[in-house]
């Protein structure tokens, strides 16, 4: 088996376990508070981070966790766990995964306003392609349309704000810190959910207390897979399996909570997904071009004639 295929069934595994996530934490959220089910999985997320931490050396503490970048990030977290929460609890988690489907459109797109890069008229058309596919998923026309689902837009666009300033941090501040601080704003999303829905803490069964910790543990599952996945092969392979995801939320929606997948959904998604595909095909093209050094050196003004030699010190 080729590290592209096992990277791939990574990949899938990957989408399956978030997938899963979201279905059991929307599924005790009939018995638990959500306010009071997150603080739970915060707690035990984050006594399974500080055990990792410790064994492996690692520290949450870096002068740069106070930098302006980190912060915008951090707050960016919050609103991503709080509309991403609210909307996977006021919507259908088929309609709610379906939108998130515009994250990585949403995230190209505002990264390459961030850096200022030029955008290219295919990058437009895609980007153009996909809000159309949102609005074919949301039916803002449709009379059965919920407001709610505009929850879901806004964590897209929480979600892409949080990535793009990820990429701008400095290397210095370790992912392993980045990761506690930002499972650590869970706890004030959780605290603002018990006081916006009035509710308190209500005594838990034994059964509902082991089940409380699967969306943790397919958390973790999920993204220690979608690690390995991304070490492990090369991204043109698996990142096309990163939509898998959609069609186990259509499943689960269906088989658990009874939920209608409408035309509007299949065709909005269909959509959204090649936008998607063809927008990262352009990408890796575009990669490989640069690095292949013919269009690369005409972009930087180094004429192809010179050596090697030559062309590192021109560069410098």
């Amino acid at each position: 088996m080729s590290d592209n295929l096992r990277a791939s069934l990574l990949m899938i595994f990957a989408m399956l376990a978030f997938a899963v996530g979201d279905a059991f934490f929307k599924y005790l959220s009939v018995s638990i508070p959500p306010g009071q089910l997150i603080l739970m999985s915060t707690g035990l997320g984050t006594s399974v981070l500080m055990i990792w931490g410790i064994a492996k050396g690692k520290t949450i503490a870096h002068r740069n966790l106070l930098s302006g970048k980190v912060f915008v990030r951090n707050f960016a977290e919050v609103f991503c766990g709080l509309l991403g929460i609210l909307a996977l609890l006021s919507n259908d988690l088929s309609l709610h995964t379906a939108v998130s489907q515009a994250i990585p459109i949403v995230v190209t797109v505002a990264a390459a306003l961030y850096l200022r890069e030029v955008i290219s008229p295919l990058k437009v058309a895609m980007t153009l392609a996909g809000f159309a596919g949102v609005l074919m998923v949301v039916e803002p026309w449709s009379v059965s349309f919920k407001p709610a689902v505009w929850l879901s837009v806004g964590s897209v666009f929480a979600v892409a704000l949080r990535d793009v300033v990820t990429r701008r941090i400095p290397k210095e501040v370790s992912s392993y810190a980045l990761l506690f601080w930002s499972h650590m704003t869970s706890i004030p999303v959780a605290l603002f959910l018990l006081w916006y829905r009035g509710e308190s803490f209500v005594a838990i069964e034994p059964i509902v207390l082991i089940l409380s910790i699967l969306p943790v543990l397919f958390g973790l599952l999920g993204g220690v897979a979608l690690t390995l996945s991304v070490r492990l092969g090369e991204a043109s392979a698996t990142t096309p399996f990163r939509y898998s995801r959609i069609l186990f939320a259509f499943v689960l929606g269906v088989v658990v909570f009874k939920e209608e997948i409408t035309t509007g959904m299949l065709l909005g998604s269909a959509v959204l997904v090649a936008a998607g595909l063809v927008l990262l095909r352009s990408d890796y093209r575009r990669a490989r071009r640069m690095v292949s050094g013919v269009p690369a050196l005409g972009q930087v003004g180094i004429p192809a004639s010179r050596s090697p030699e030559e062309r590192e010190r021109a560069k410098s």
